[in-house]
């Protein structure tokens, strides 16, 4: 399986949630799981994308360098993207073929809400993967969506105020960042990940 997130950012800002926050969160999975690589039951590959911001430029490139074959050995792409949003709502993609369990049991057995949210909600890395007929699935902490009075209810925050107010500004500094966030979710992708490496059979049933 592959994990991935992209590492540019848009020349308007420094982008440390958009998408710093990912790109940390990726480098410190992958540490945790390189001792445990000759063990684990499936190899997992990380990448940092290049050219997300100009539409996905690094993940298209690399996907249509794939092999029939080598598509098919891909049993799972994993994507995040802003997960250090201020004003954050735990949204987990669950992809065409693909499977929203990892995320599911994180969140559930701690007591923690997540909202299902569609593979078109944010445009991102993981829609290469899913043009070519691979399982995607991922999450993200919003972007420029509004929070409801309901998200707001469960994930604390600011009802009618953006996910991220500093997407794609000068203010996405450090200070844009929500360490309950970021670190919520990086354990949360995280812990899919090392589901993936270690179950032996992902079932990967179709969902509409």
């Amino acid at each position: 399986m592959i994990a991935g997130g992209h590492l540019d950012s848009v020349g308007e800002g420094p982008g440390i949630n958009d998408n710093g926050s990912t790109a940390a969160a990726l480098l410190q999975t992958a540490l945790k799981l390189a001792p445990m690589q000759h063990t684990a039951t499936n190899r997992v590959r990380f990448i940092w994308w290049g050219a997300e911001e100009l539409v996905d430029v690094g993940s298209d490139y690399y996907v249509d360098q794939l092999t029939p074959a080598q598509k098919q050995s891909i049993l799972l792409y994993l994507n995040a993207e802003m997960i250090g949003a201020p004003n954050f709502v735990s949204f987990v993609m669950n992809g065409p073929g693909a499977t929203s369990v990892p995320f599911d049991a994180y969140f559930t057995q701690r007591h923690l809400p997540y909202e299902l949210a569609p593979t078109t909600a944010v445009g991102s890395d993981h829609e290469p993967f899913m043009k070519a007929g691979i399982p995607v699935g991922g999450m993200f902490g919003g972007s420029v969506g509004a929070k409801t009075a309901d998200q707001a209810a469960r994930f604390g925050g600011i009802a009618g105020q953006a996910y991220d107010p500093c997407y794609h500004q000068p203010c996405d500094t450090t200070a844009n960042i929500n360490p309950l966030a970021l670190d919520r979710h990086s354990r949360a992708f995280a812990y899919a990940v090392g589901w993936a490496a270690t179950t032996p059979t992902i079932t990967v049933p179709q969902t509409p």
